[in-house]
């Protein structure tokens, strides 16, 4: 319990320990809010980027890497991924994830831009320190991994969550800090226009242009038609589809990065 504590409060800046930022390769160190910019380190940074541009392979490779920030990062992520079925472990990935779990490599950790800290990764992913449990820590992998937004296609009985197969895109610009999950319907109009709907029964209406930004009481948005083709086939089927959206409440994401599958 006391280690629990510990790693908790060095997480979340309250302590300092006697390590100077200058004694560590900051390059392999995990930190989301660091230094006196609040920047993420590099290996957040470079696993950030990957997920984006879902390069979802290549972050498995990283299981491989020298650098165990980079290691921690891979596994968290993919873990997530694959909880969210965006990603299927291979024997391979399942051995090297738990040789990392075991592992009593060092990694660095840092906090704002006063003290850093290491601990080995097999304590990283103790459940006895809860390392992910800590709520402020999973909201802060939460929001550099791409689960903003869930996508999803309804049937006359069945709804089915598009994950990377959906024909539109939505940014999020901005959104209201304390915003829970919101289910938001889209009809497609045409090829460049559409309306929104929102609310218990979808009672509130918006009409939109694609590819410009949209105003929302809740957020502020940009929809993208990636595949109208294939849209405008499910809404005209025998037994026509539609579509939906959610903006996702991060800090529910969060909670299950702890959470037992």
């Amino acid at each position: 319990m006391k280690n629990t504590f510990l790693i908790i409060l060095l997480f979340t800046g309250f302590i300092k320990s006697g390590i100077a930022q200058d004694d560590i390769n900051q390059k392999e160190m995990i930190g989301f809010a660091c230094f006196f910019g609040g920047r993420p380190t590099d290996p957040v940074l470079k696993v950030t980027k990957k997920l984006y541009e879902k390069k979802y392979l290549s972050i498995a490779r990283l299981l491989k890497s020298k650098n165990s920030a980079e290691q921690f990062m891979a596994v968290v992520s993919m873990e997530r991924l694959n909880f969210l079925d965006k990603y299927t472990f291979s024997e391979i990935d399942k051995i090297e994830m738990q040789k990392i779990k075991q592992s009593s490599e060092l990694v660095s950790v840092c906090s704002g831009c006063s003290y850093f800290n290491t601990l080995e990764l097999r304590q990283a992913f103790s459940s006895e320190i809860e390392l992910l449990r800590s709520n402020l820590i999973a909201k802060k992998v939460a929001e550099k991994l791409p689960f903003d937004i869930s996508y999803f296609n309804k049937g006359q009985f069945l709804d089915y969550e598009l994950y990377k197969s959906s024909p539109f895109e939505v940014k999020i610009l901005s959104k209201k800090e304390e915003l829970g999950s919101v289910k938001i319907g889209i009809d497609f109009i045409n090829s460049k226009r559409g309306e929104l709907s929102w609310g218990v029964e979808g009672e509130h209406k918006k009409e939109i242009n694609f590819g410009e930004t949209v105003e929302l009481p809740f957020a502020t948005i940009k929809i993208f038609v990636k595949n109208y083709e294939l849209i405008k086939e499910s809404i005209n089927a025998v037994k026509p589809q539609s579509y939906y959206f959610v903006i996702n409440n991060l800090n529910s994401i969060a909670k299950s990065f702890g959470a037992p599958k």
